[in-house]
């Protein structure tokens, strides 16, 4: 024991071992050390040892130093153990360094799959995704210039925060350069126009982000939480100017790519009937062929044929040209009896094409047409007094 205490202390940056037998020293019997001492230092086969060291935790001088740490005492007790806020500290610090490529390659990947199944190409997710992480590394390569310290869970952060909040400018841009091309334009008409209606609205989005995390990083009296804003907000701008002027580029020298790649990237793709549109498409199938014809109207050749033929028959009956003269009064009553006369000759001339004719006799139209009703009659007395 003696022996691993001298090697700890000559460790460079420990400043004092303290142990079990430190303490008791070689003279002293161990049963005139109480027993509320001694559980402290030593208990159930476990001995404690106290190592102070003079280099600030999460730094890599401490890391260096727990790393020739656990060296020297596997060498007397594999199952040796270090704790402490230095070593536990340092300990978070490579879990989040895991936990961080872990994060960042499913926030990836499941932007990926989005922008995939959106767009229907293979290519497209991979020039969106890759513009946006050009801006995240260069927004968490800037404090490596600066010379500026960050909390070691900001790169998890960052990378999915940033990412998720800033990859709908690149949709965006890449969404009007798509419809730009749909309406028949060549690549660099279609960019043009795409870059020119989209910068405002990056502008806009990348801006309230940029003021919603400045301000907080202003308020939080906490450096974790204040550092993170800052670089959010970094990466707001970051992002906007990456979209803005590097992402049209990509765009016009990726297009025949994404043409190749990708289902309907220049055409509108089809669109498919509803289930109203089916139903009611059926439903006029089921209609006799009368009636269907009359819900054709003038797209059914045969049924305006047969209008046409009976509108001189009628004609004698009540003239049309003489209603069409008389001014409409303040009552409102001649315009309704136009409109009555319109349904009346629609009527009309609906029964006359439907009147049966017998193929044997030679009776003209007039004479096999049927009766007029009582209330057909009544109308073609109102429309007479109109004259």
């Amino acid at each position: 024991m003696n022996q691993l205490e001298n090697q700890l202390e000559n460790l460079p940056g420990i400043t004092s071992v303290l142990s079990y037998h430190s303490l008791l020293g070689i003279g002293i019997p161990e049963f005139f050390v109480p027993d509320e001492v001694r559980t402290m230092l030593k208990q159930d086969g476990w001995q404690m040892l106290m190592v102070n060291s003079k280099y600030a935790t999460a730094s890599q001088e401490v890391s260096d130093q727990l790393s020739q740490m656990r060296g020297i005492l596997k060498q007397y007790d594999p199952g040796a153990l270090i704790t402490g806020e230095a070593a536990m500290t340092n300990d978070l610090i490579e879990t989040s360094a895991v936990d961080f490529n872990v994060t960042n390659y499913i926030s990836m990947a499941a932007i990926f799959l989005i922008v995939l199944f959106v767009f229907q190409s293979l290519t497209i997710p991979v020039v969106l995704v890759g513009t946006i992480e050009l801006a995240i590394f260069i927004n968490q390569g800037v404090p490596y210039f600066t010379g500026a310290e960050i909390p070691f869970i900001a790169p998890t952060i960052i990378g999915c925060v940033q990412l998720g909040a800033t990859v709908d400018y690149a949709i965006l841009m890449t969404t009007r350069f798509q419809e730009e091309l749909r309406t028949g334009k060549s690549r660099d008409e279609a960019i043009h126009i795409a870059a020119t209606s989209s910068d405002p609205s990056i502008i806009t989005s990348s801006l309230v982000l940029f003021c919603a995390t400045l301000g907080v990083s202003f308020v939080s009296s906490i450096d974790l939480i204040g550092s993170i804003c800052v670089m959010l907000a970094r990466g707001a701008l970051i992002s906007a100017a990456v979209s803005i002027f590097i992402m049209p580029s990509i765009l016009s020298v990726c297009e025949p790519v994404f043409n190749k790649t990708s289902r309907y990237w220049r055409t509108t793709p089809p669109i498919k009937p509803s289930r109203v549109a089916k139903a009611l498409q059926s439903a006029a199938n089921r209609l006799p062929a009368g009636k269907k014809a009359d819900l054709d109207g003038g797209e059914n050749p045969q049924a305006q044929n047969e209008l046409a033929s009976a509108e001189p028959s009628f004609s004698q009956l009540a003239p049309e040209k003489n209603i069409s003269k008389k001014p409409e009064t303040s009552s409102g009553k001649v315009s309704e009896k136009k409109k009555h006369f319109a349904v009346f000759k629609r009527s009309l001339s609906h029964r006359k094409t439907k009147a049966p004719t017998d193929s044997g006799s030679n009776s003209s139209p007039e004479s096999t047409a049927p009766e007029l009703s009582d209330a057909e009659k009544a109308v073609e007395k109102e429309l007479a007094k109109t004259h």
